[in-house]
């Protein structure tokens, strides 16, 4: 007989808590937020609870020229009365339509939307900014969901 041992190899301690996990169908992201409010501390834990409450509604679009993604969605928390920002990047996922290469501001053919907060509409440009506005466009209708929210802080 040589000398080496027939007891099983131990699992590591990490593959312990990954059985452990699925045993107990947990999903490791559950913990994740998406957003959550400063005032209140209300937490969305996914895109599709953030578009869906009732308590939030669109008003404005802060955009960034030097990178759109950067540019900020912002709604009011009907909830507690406070204001939130969410990159544009969260929603990136929404869209995929035509994304053009050239700018328009400040061209006969731009309607100047992005350079006001509260302008909500559609950019009829070809302009390089004028997919952020799609995606408003896609949140703006986004369906609401009633009960959604449990928000009945006043900050």
């Amino acid at each position: 007989m040589s000398g080496a041992s027939t007891r099983p190899a131990l699992p590591d301690a990490g593959s312990c808590e990954k059985a452990e996990m699925r045993n107990r169908n947990e999903d490791p992201r559950r913990d994740r937020v998406v957003k959550q409010c400063t005032c209140c501390g209300h937490a969305w834990r996914t895109v599709e609870a953030l578009l869906g409450d009732p308590q939030l509604q669109i008003v404005g679009y802060q955009a960034n020229f030097a990178d759109l993604l950067l540019g900020l969605f912002l709604f009011n928390h009907l909830g507690c009365g406070s204001t939130i920002a969410v990159p544009a990047e969260l929603f990136k996922d929404l869209y995929n339509g035509p994304i053009y290469s050239a700018r328009a501001t400040g061209t006969a053919e731009c309607p100047e939307y992005c350079l006001y907060v509260s302008e909500l509409g559609a950019c009829p440009a070809k302009c390089e900014c004028a997919y952020v506005r799609e995606i408003l466009q896609i949140v703006r209708g986004w369906p609401k969901v009633e009960g959604n929210s449990k928000c009945s802080k006043t900050c």
